[in-house]
């Protein structure tokens, strides 16, 4: 019985992440482990995926600041018609990045969602694990009726 609620929660958690369509049938799978492994791989996957995008993140914001610093400069030391260009050049800049800062903020519930579904997806294996130690306890994870 616990094995078929672990097949029925994880076919959910697959629907609900997108890894099959609702026209494909999930396949129960016979030992939890497997279950567990393919969470984990899925979240250690996405982990690293959110990693690599806040990695970029951090990087375009460097540069970004760089390119600012860099204007600021050459505007310090401009003079006449080539100063009113370089104030230009730097208002440009900031309103290029307060736009770039804007897209991060409206995408900020997205990542929120994808933050939580990583959450579930943990407590769903978290279950998972208590589910299968209770299933060896109980004798192999067989079905008991009394």
């Amino acid at each position: 019985m616990k094995t078929k609620v672990i097949g029925t929660l994880m076919g959910m958690l697959l629907l609900a992440v997108g890894i099959v369509s609702a026209e494909e049938p999930v396949v129960q799978e016979e030992q939890p482990q497997m279950m567990q492994r393919m969470m984990r791989e899925m979240m250690q996957s996405r982990r690293q995926q959110m990693m690599g995008q806040r990695d970029a993140l951090v990087d375009e914001l460097h540069a970004s600041t760089q390119r600012l610093n860099d204007l600021v400069a050459a505007m310090d030391v401009s003079e006449g018609d080539a100063k009113t260009d370089a104030i230009a050049a730097v208002v440009s800049e900031l309103v290029a990045q307060n736009d770039s800062m804007l897209e991060l903020v409206e995408a900020q519930p997205q990542m929120m969602q994808q933050m939580h579904m990583m959450q579930m997806m943990e407590m769903m294996q978290e279950m998972m694990g208590q589910m299968t130690a209770d299933d060896d306890a109980d004798g192999g994870g067989e079905d008991h009726q009394h």
